[in-house]
């Protein structure tokens, strides 16, 4: 438990998307992360991506599901030291 709530955490894996970025198929590969993200958005309440590759599949969704990305997470951590 932290902060008042019960916490769990569920790993899932694609199968396939990082072969198919890695063949060139971006636009499967965005489909596939877009998939298990709106299958996730049924039973979670935040969403983190474990690749910065997985971020830009964010783009276009229509949900109102927090989806972390290091990529967003390092630059805003970036201006934060910056402005001090």
């Amino acid at each position: 438990m932290r902060g008042g709530k019960d916490v769990a955490i569920d790993d899932v894996l694609v199968e396939g998307a990082f072969q198919l970025l890695a063949g060139g198929d971006v636009e499967a590969h965005d489909a596939q992360i877009r998939l298990a993200l709106e299958e996730l958005s049924q039973k979670v309440d935040v969403v983190v991506f474990a690749q910065a590759s997985m971020a830009h599949a964010v783009r276009g969704t229509a949900h109102s599901l927090p989806v972390l990305t290091s990529p967003v997470l390092g630059i805003e951590n970036v201006k934060r030291r910056l402005e001090q």
